[in-house]
């Protein structure tokens, strides 16, 4: 099974992203693809266990990172944005991420 969405970041780049699935008896991943307009293609290192289209599109804006100390989940990015936008100096400063749009602080 495959998910295939476009999502325009709040730097206004549009962005084609995949999520592929492979399921064994005992076992569902998910793989993540974005298909960037200027860099072409790349693997997002997302946690095949818990991810989706909101995981991909946070993975997205915060600039497509690297793993630190293991794949991106979806509690991770949402503070690695928080501190990159200066959360304690603005708590509304992730209203301008359009993953975030139904987020509340």
């Amino acid at each position: 099974m495959s998910d295939n969405w476009e999502y325009t970041c709040s730097k206004g780049v549009l962005h084609k992203c995949e999520v592929d699935e492979e399921c064994e008896p005992d076992n569902r991943k998910l793989f993540h693809t974005v298909h960037h307009p200027e860099r072409g293609s790349m693997s997002a290192d997302i946690s095949p266990y818990q991810s989706g289209r909101e995981v991909l599109e946070l993975w997205i804006e915060a600039g497509y990172p690297h793993r630190l100390w293991g794949a991106w989940n979806l509690p991770m990015l949402i503070a690695y944005l928080a501190g990159k936008n200066n959360w304690s100096e603005n708590p509304n400063c992730l209203d301008n991420i359009p993953a975030l749009s139904h987020w509340k602080h």
